[in-house]
């Protein structure tokens, strides 16, 4: 950069600019930083128009060969930023094609003729459910130390993960006699957009039934768009 050009970097940077005149040479350091966590778009979006703003002004008074670097700098941000809100709406608004729910029995087995119960409801519906377990008497008898994946039937199609956010899971069980089971139990959804599962994993859980139904209840936490 010839002298003449930093004279008039200097002299335009002060009305119009917060551009430090010792850093006029290193125009890529003027540029803000932008978070890589896109999870809160209106920070985003907030920090993308003081980016615009900052870039528009160190275009005013840079060279050609600095022009280039920024305008590049520039699409990248911009197409980040397309991507991560596409995203991020896609993510609340797919439509489940799946659940699958996995049992992790630890310290007391499923006997093998003990009923298996599932539900997943929303606003007061079955959206899903699974009613099984008790017919095999190597299947299902769920050992201690293992772990039993069972996919669910899905009786509503158009259920997405926004809905899911005010969702409860129960689990229940109806022994031939006395049976008692310990488990860790994993409710993962999968979407039509493409993006990856999604899980909820609760705490340790006993059922111990009586020839009558045991069940307990399982709220679904909310989740973010990673």
């Amino acid at each position: 950069m010839s002298k003449a050009h930093i004279s008039r970097v200097r002299t335009l940077s002060a009305p119009h600019c917060n551009l430090a005149p010792n850093k006029a040479t290193h125009l890529e350091d003027q540029i803000p930083k932008v978070p890589s966590s896109c999870r809160r778009i209106l920070a985003y979006s907030t920090t993308c128009r003081r980016f615009k703003a900052q870039r528009e002004c160190i275009l005013r008074v840079a060279g050609p060969s600095q022009r280039s670097t920024l305008k590049n700098i520039c699409l990248a941000l911009i197409l980040a930023f397309v991507v991560a809100t596409s995203s991020s709406k896609a993510f609340g608004q797919a439509t489940v094609t799946s659940f699958n729910i996995k049992f992790a029995t630890t310290g007391d087995d499923k006997d093998w003729n003990t009923q298996l119960r599932v539900r997943l409801v929303v606003n007061g519906q079955d959206v899903a459910s699974l009613f099984c377990c008790d017919q095999d008497h190597n299947i299902d008898n769920w050992k201690d130390h293992t772990t039993t994946d069972r996919t669910l039937i899905l009786n509503n199609k158009n259920v997405t993960l926004a809905q899911l956010q005010n969702a409860t899971l129960v689990i229940g069980m109806t022994a031939k006699g006395n049976d008692t089971w310990i488990f860790i139990p994993t409710l993962r959804a999968k979407f039509n957009d493409g993006n990856p599962p999604v899980e909820w994993t609760w705490g340790e859980t006993w059922l111990v039934s009586n020839n009558t139904e045991a069940s307990e209840t399982f709220p679904i936490p909310p989740k973010i768009a990673q």
